[in-house]
């Protein structure tokens, strides 16, 4: 509750200062998002598999390990929570994100993190097929969807798909806090 309260009281905040002066929206929130952060930094109570995975990654990341060869050798290592954790190191996103753009059927969102990674059309066919896989168990995926798929990737724009990205590394719980402030005025 208190870590909810934080997110909160800045959306509360963030409200008052664009009502009151006139101000940048998006510099505004990278301001809010980063004070929130700073102050609840050290109550971190998660623990467990995504932890260590996020610790591994975030070095991986500090010796610049992290690529997609690695994504795919996680994913055909069945290392999902590892996947995840690089993945979101990365590309700044919120593990949330990153969990429910692989849960995601379609793989829309998927193809527009890895397009704004840049990975080329080949490798980001092999991670839409090794995240079907590691999702129906191994079973036959249909030809159709993964035609459509490709088919999306190549007609996203790169521009789109890192402002697209930008927007979802708002903090989950910031954004949920905008969403409740909002509907609460």
């Amino acid at each position: 509750l208190a870590l909810r309260m934080y997110w909160w009281v800045s959306a509360a905040l963030r409200r008052k200062i664009i009502l009151d002066f006139k101000m940048d929206g998006v510099l505004l929130d990278d301001a809010m998002e980063m004070a929130t952060k700073k102050a609840i930094q050290h109550s971190d109570t998660s623990d467990g598999v995504m932890k260590l995975a996020r610790n591994l990654a975030r070095s991986l990341a500090s010796e610049n390990k992290l690529d997609v060869t690695f994504l795919l050798k996680c994913l055909r290592q069945e290392k999902v929570n590892l996947f995840v954790a690089a993945i979101s190191e990365l590309t700044g996103l919120d593990d949330k994100i990153i969990w429910r753009a692989m849960r995601e059927r379609t793989g829309e969102s998927m193809a527009i993190i890895a397009k704004s990674l840049e990975f080329d059309r080949d490798k980001f066919a092999s991670l839409f097929l090794l995240l079907v896989q590691s999702r129906s168990g191994g079973k036959a995926r249909a030809t159709s969807l993964v035609n459509s798929i490709l088919k999306l990737y190549d007609e996203i724009n790169l521009k789109n798909a890192k402002v697209a990205v930008r927007h979802w590394q708002r903090d989950f719980c910031y954004q949920n806090a905008l969403l409740v402030v909002k509907d609460a005025v």
